[in-house]
């Protein structure tokens, strides 16, 4: 099981009351915006371990084979979605790196410490998550890319890889770019594998052999607008390809959403039993 330990660094600010919220607003335009939020480090990572000891204890009390997971480290997502906004912040990426590079880092310097404290409590994997790309390739430009993103992930997968907890990483789009720098940190699940932009065969070819893989399984078509013939269909395919020499966790491109009609739901979890097993 995963349980989101927090996704989006907890940079907020005092309302009109005076109360700590999280901010949504995109407001930050420029450094003296910046300096006016306090990161809520401390309260966001005791509550990350005092959930995933919770779960663990239950799972302990069923005698249950069941992980815990930990899903966070949005360190460009959460400048881009809430702090600054997507237009602006591609605009400060050139005229205000450093301001950009600071959002990054004290994300950065959080997310190690997220990451030392589950370690510590005994967590089965961590997830960071991540969104960086369109569909045609990275949002920022790979060399760009890999001087003020790479490091710092690689920096919060660090404590987990030198203690041999198993990392898996998520982001949507065409990441072909960087693939091969996280393997170098010692990633060793890439999820969603987003079929808009991403050959599953293509990458069961190329990483096959150095990561496991997951998902692709499209909750457009067929989950959502297919039959449950089509999903059949679908999910077969991806097994025939990604299932021989094991590596494959068969999950879907995205969250399961409402919309996925029940029937289709139930067809996508029978032929993956039906697809899946290993004699």
């Amino acid at each position: 099981m995963v349980f989101d330990a927090g996704i989006w660094a907890p940079f907020k600010k005092k309302n009109a009351n005076g109360k700590l919220v999280q901010v949504a607003d995109k407001s930050v335009k420029n450094r003296k915006n910046f300096e006016q939020l306090i990161l809520d480090s401390d309260r966001q990572i005791n509550d990350a371990v005092k959930y995933l000891k919770e779960y663990k204890e239950v799972l302990k009390r069923r005698k249950s084979k069941i992980g815990v997971a930990c899903a966070y480290g949005c360190i460009l997502q959460t400048p881009y979605e809430f702090l600054v906004g997507m237009n602006d912040f591609m605009m400060l990426v050139y005229e205000d790196r450093q301001l950009i590079e600071d959002m990054l880092e004290i994300s950065t310097q959080h997310y190690v410490k997220m990451t030392k404290s589950l370690v510590q409590s005994g967590v089965d994997f961590i997830w960071p998550c991540d969104d960086v790309a369109f569909k045609t390739g990275l949002f920022i430009p790979p060399k760009i890319m890999k001087e003020m993103w790479v490091p710092r992930m690689a920096r919060i997968m660090e404590p987990a890889v030198n203690a041999g907890v198993p990392v898996m990483f998520h982001s949507d789009g065409r990441i072909d770019d960087i693939v091969e720098d996280l393997i170098e940190m010692g990633l060793n699940c890439l999820n969603p594998m987003d079929p808009y932009s991403i050959d599953y065969r293509e990458y069961k070819k190329k990483y096959g052999s150095k990561l496991c893989l997951s998902g692709n399984i499209d909750i457009e078509f067929p989950l959502s607008k297919g039959t449950p013939e089509d999903i059949d269909k679908d999910v077969k395919e991806h097994m025939d390809v990604l299932k021989p020499g094991f590596g494959y966790v068969a999950t879907c491109s995205h969250s399961i959403v409402n919309y996925i009609p029940f029937e289709n739901l139930i067809a996508y979890f029978n032929s993956i039993h039906k697809y899946g097993l290993y004699q």
